[in-house]
C-alpha cells in the first residue's frame, strides 16, 4: 500500500525533526520512505508500509492504558517545537506542559518531586544552549532516579549522540 499526501509547509522552516522520525517509524514497520523534488514545483515524500487486517475486535485486547492519567514535559528552546509537541499530546489525553531551557525543566521537575509528584515522559531535545539535553537529563534523573521515562529528541543519527556520554564514560 502507497499512501501520497501533498500539502504546503510553513515559510519558517523546521529543524528536520519530524521527518526523522517519520523515517525512523516507517523503517521499524518494515517500509521505507522515499522523495520526488523538482526545485520551484514542490517535493513528494511517499511512505510504503506493508499493512495487513487485523480480526475484527482484535485491538480490543491487551491492557487498557489511560492516557489521561500520564503527564508529561517537553523540553526544547524552540518554543513552537515544545507548543506542537504538547498539543499533540494532549490531543492523545496526556497532560502536558513545556518549557524552554535545560534549566528550566531541572527547576521544574524539582519543583514537581518537592510537592510528591512527577512527569511519567520527559521529552528533551538534544542540542539547546546553556544545558544540553544529556546534561539536562543527567541532573533530571539525579532528582527522580530510574523510574521516570526520559527521551532525549535529536534530528541527527543516535551515533552522534551517544559519543559524549560514551566518552565520559557514563549514560543518562
Amino acid at each position: 500500500m502507497s499512501i501520497s499526501v501533498s500539502g504546503t509547509t510553513s515559510p519558517y522552516g523546521g529543524t528536520g525533526l519530524g521527518l526523522v522520525i517519520s523515517k525512523n517509524l516507517v523503517e521499524l514497520m518494515g517500509g521505507r520512505i522515499s522523495v520526488n523534488s523538482i526545485v520551484g514545483v514542490g517535493t513528494e515524500f511517499v511512505v510504503t508500509v506493508p499493512l495487513g487486517l487485523c480480526p475484527e475486535r482484535a485491538w480490543q485486547k491487551g491492557p487498557n492504558i489511560y492516557l489521561e492519567k500520564l503527564s508529561a514535559l517537553v523540553v526544547d528552546d524552540e518554543v513552537l517545537i515544545c507548543e506542537q509537541v504538547r498539543n499533540l499530546l494532549q490531543e492523545i489525553g496526556i497532560r502536558a506542559e513545556w518549557v524552554s531551557s535545560g534549566r528550566q525543566a531541572v527547576d521544574q521537575v524539582e519543583l514537581k518531586w518537592a510537592s510528591r509528584k512527577y512527569y511519567d515522559i520527559i521529552l528533551i531535545d538534544w542540542r539547546m544552549p546553556d544545558m544540553d539535553g544529556i546534561e539536562t537529563a543527567r541532573e533530571i534523573r539525579r532528582i527522580v532516579g530510574p523510574d521516570v521515562t526520559i527521551i532525549i529528541i535529536a534530528a541527527y543519527e543516535w551515533a552522534e549522540i551517544e559519543k559524549e556520554p560514551r566518552r565520559r564514560g557514563s549514560a543518562c
